[in-house]
């Protein structure tokens, strides 16, 4: 249930009050000033054409744009008021209740899972896929904002609050905000839910919480058109564009004339940025050139409200008529007039109840990755935001040379693993398994055995533990399950205890699979570094070019530039740690996720991994 917070309402009507220092407002300075100095220009260039050159003054020009007549008007007064109780009725109170678009973006992208399932390849990946959504989040704000302004034309009981906002007699940038709570309450929910839609389609297609470009936190488009010129629109500023522009953008002109009492300007140019929603609707009007204005809401009466109360009660007082009368009216005001309206806006209640709990939620991306940095409700949140797999990762502690620490592959597999997750999008990842296998571990240990700080565990100690983690996540719900190892050793028991568990949890749908393309010897680690001119006594196999670099760049406090050597024992290298390079391990990393993010898709796609390159005669490919 939903519960008032004071100093989350202290903030909404502080936000409000000081929206001039806000660029998520319209009214934000930098946009005022940006207005002001394109009005410099309209001033000049009609002081020229009517011959008063002479009189371009700073101070006539602040008297042209600061007229008292204007800003002294009853009806400007009118607005100065409506903008600070709004600031403690709407912003502070109402708006606490208006659903954002995260909550429809959650229900959309949970429906879209519910039906199709989780897609095998993410959706725009890149830079341009970041550049799509931000236009089409742009498109979907500003008809939001069409179909709210249109629907308060076209249907009375609506009409009726919104004609508050066409009372005004005069227009200044404080216009803007002269508007009945719910008014604003409307185009709130109507733009969130547009919002909510595309937020909700586009995550589900990329996997991932999309972001917009953006300006100061705005979106960078609708940045660029508060940034040129828009508090023009309510002004005495004659802002006009050319003919082709106007069927594309609604200029600050298009804007007035929609506040004129004129028959045939009425209900034209509804839109905020974009002109083609009018054409697409019948409701464009492009003036020819500049038109004499009467603002209000009628030439009968332009603003009926004498006092603030009436402009706050009245139009409760006129919806209560129009639902007893119940009027015949063309277009959409026969059918969805008042009655429609109140189930409406009941049904909108009801769904912000059912809805609330999943705006608590994030869309999709917890805070991290990897689960020992979760708590358990982000890890349950996340698992109802689409997140069915987890990836188990195997490292060891071993020697490796003089020059690297023993951690050597749990920083890399730890590190690896979060940026498959991340690829995959609906991953998350276990904490690192630290004590693997080494070999022969008796009187005649392996060479790793030999050298101090080595750990070593049987195998089957490793398969119980993958076994019982498997199984935790099984039980929790986890419909994916994948063992990544970075170490030699672990790969038969992971890939035995990936068999085992397929076949006895096939019938409850849960796949357990080993990653083997991400360690497999004879990957194209080998054949890029062969490319590059390095030879196989270079190349090595352990403590060397390849595992070195990779430390190098996930971790390079773990490389010694001094090491010390011990006489009279092996150093433990293989190969020629010398020529490693941070470049090389970028390298090195990228071929690893990127083998096991193809792979795993592979196994989603198909259900089956393909044969491990590690398993022959029950041993360990080496």
């Amino acid at each position: 249930m939903f519960h008032l917070n004071l100093s989350t309402i202290a903030l909404s009507i502080t936000r409000d009050w000081f929206g001039f220092f806000v660029p998520q407002q319209r009214i934000f300075v930098l946009y005022l000033l940006t207005s002001f100095g394109i009005a410099w220009f309209i001033w000049r260039a009609e002081m020229r054409k009517s011959g008063k050159a002479g009189e371009m003054t700073i101070k006539n020009f602040f008297s042209y744009i600061f007229n008292p007549g204007l800003y002294n008007h009853k009806s400007s007064w009118q607005d100065y008021f409506i903008f600070l109780i709004n600031g403690l009725l709407y912003s502070g109170i109402i708006i606490q209740f208006i659903l954002t678009e995260r909550p429809f973006a959650i229900l959309v992208r949970k429906g879209l899972l519910a039906i199709f399932g989780t897609p095998h390849h993410p959706l725009f990946t890149n830079f341009a896929g970041t550049v799509i959504f931000t236009i089409t989040a742009a498109l979907l704000y500003d008809l939001g904002v069409y179909w709210a302004h249109y629907m308060t034309h076209k249907i009375y009981a609506l009409w009726a609050f919104h004609k508050v906002h066409h009372s005004a007699e005069v227009l200044t940038p404080l216009t803007l905000l002269r508007m009945h709570p719910i008014d604003l309450a409307l185009n709130a929910l109507t733009i969130a839910l547009l919002l909510g839609t595309g937020l909700g389609v586009f995550s589900y297609l990329a996997l991932r919480e999309m972001t917009e470009i953006d300006v100061l936190g705005v979106n960078a488009i609708v940045f660029a058109f508060y940034f040129t010129g828009y508090n023009l629109r309510h002004s005495h500023v004659w802002l006009q564009y050319p003919s082709w522009l106007s069927h594309f953008l609604i200029s600050p002109a298009q804007h007035q004339i929609h506040h004129s009492t004129a028959l045939h300007h009425r209900d034209k140019n509804l839109g905020l940025m974009f002109s083609f929603w009018d054409r697409i609707f019948g409701t464009l009007y492009v003036p020819k050139e500049r038109e004499k204005i009467v603002y209000g809401i009628d030439d009968k009466e332009r603003n009926p409200y004498n006092t603030l109360g009436e402009m706050y009660l009245n139009p409760f007082k006129e919806c209560l008529d129009i639902f007893r009368a119940r009027p015949a009216a063309k277009g959409i005001g026969s059918i969805l007039d008042t009655t429609g309206v109140v189930a409406g806006l009941v049904g909108i209640v009801l769904l912000y109840l059912q809805m609330t709990t999943l705006a608590q939620g994030g869309l999709m991306a917890p805070p991290s990755p990897y689960l020992e940095d979760l708590t358990w409700p982000e890890i349950y949140q996340a698992q109802h935001n689409g997140y069915d797999t987890v990836i188990i990762p195997s490292g060891g502690t071993e020697q490796n040379g003089p020059h690297m620490v023993l951690g050597k592959h749990n920083y890399i597999v730890h590190y690896t693993a979060g940026e498959i997750a991340k690829r995959l999008g609906n991953a998350l990842v276990a904490p690192v398994i630290a004590y693997v296998p080494e070999g022969d571990i008796g009187p005649k240990p392996t060479e790793n055995m030999r050298l101090t700080g080595t750990i070593g565990v049987p195998e089957q100690v490793l398969e119980d533990t993958l076994y019982w983690a498997a199984f935790s996540f099984k039980q929790h719900g986890f419909k994916y399950i994948y063992f990544i190892g970075d170490h030699g050793f672990n790969q038969v028991p992971q890939q035995h205890v990936a068999d085992k568990l397929t076949a006895l949890w096939k019938k409850d749908g849960v796949t357990v699979a080993n990653v083997s393309r991400y360690y497999d010897p004879s990957n194209e680690q080998v054949h890029w570094l062969e490319k590059q001119g390095f030879k196989d006594k270079d190349i090595g196999f352990h403590a060397s070019i390849r595992d070195t670099s990779e430390l190098m760049y996930v971790h390079p406090e773990g490389i010694r530039k001094d090491p010390i050597t011990i006489n009279g024992l092996p150093s433990g290298v293989w190969g020629n740690p010398s020529l490693a390079t941070k470049e090389i391990g970028e390298k090195m990393i990228e071929l690893k996720v990127s083998a096991a993010v193809d792979e795993i898709r592979f196994v989603r796609a198909t259900g089956k991994a393909p044969p491990s390159p590690y398993v022959l005669n029950g041993s360990a490919k080496e």
